[in-house]
């Protein structure tokens, strides 16, 4: 297998205690999982769109506690129900950051690495690129934004995941030998973040918002 492409991985400083597959017990996966929770209300005037942005009135993007692992346990989903009287764009999302120092989404075997797929009429979103462990996506530059219509649920899956060497570079990091990584049994140690927009009515200043969940391990 090549080499994976270089990431500017700064979570990988961290002195965090690489676990090894001998520390997670994941002889037996359950389908449904609770490892994220409901966590932090929603927050508007997010400084990641700039300036000329409001706080919403009503309605929210929420979390729906229904955390699902994949059979091979490299992968996970949970969902989303938009209670907006509008349809929310997705454009930014923040990975919860595993527990695992040198981990990443890949799309080493053309697996989506995220995909969010609205249960109607939405338009869903794939995302393929490399991200690194907690890292930004930016769903406005990669592929559709996401869009949840009013009262609509979306699952949002991520991964699969990879674990990697980590090799320094100056200032970035280059991660070799990639093979997918069984999360079970891992904790998330960061928060998991949504960003979105929702649709305009009219000509004006756009209404900006994010969900934010504190992850509760392991899967």
């Amino acid at each position: 297998m090549t080499d994976s492409p270089i990431h500017d991985d700064r979570s990988t400083s961290e002195a965090t205690p690489r676990r090894s597959t001998a520390d997670r017990s994941s002889a037996e996966t359950t389908s449904r999982r609770t490892a994220l929770k409901s966590g932090i209300a929603t927050v508007g005037a997010l400084s990641l769109f700039g300036t000329g942005v409001s706080a919403l009135e009503t309605g929210s993007l929420e979390y729906n506690e229904d955390t699902e692992l994949t059979d091979s346990a490299h992968s996970y989903q949970f969902s989303v129900t938009n209670t907006h009287d509008r349809t929310a764009i997705i454009q930014y999302l923040q990975l919860a950051e595993l527990d695992y120092h040198t981990i990443a989404l890949d799309n080493l075997d053309g697996d989506d690495t995220i995909e969010i797929t609205p249960a109607n009429g939405g338009h869903t979103s794939r995302v393929s690129d490399t991200f690194a462990n907690g890292g930004y996506v930016m769903l406005v530059a990669k592929d559709s934004e996401a869009s949840i219509n009013p009262g609509e649920t979306a699952t949002v899956k991520i991964g699969p995941y990879y674990e990697a060497d980590a090799h320094a570079a100056a200032n970035t990091i280059i991660h070799t030998n990639h093979r997918k990584l069984d999360i079970s049994g891992f904790s998330f140690r960061s928060d998991f973040r949504i960003s979105y927009v929702l649709a305009q009515t009219e000509p004006g200043v756009r209404d900006n918002d994010e969900i934010q969940f504190s992850p509760d391990g392991p899967l």
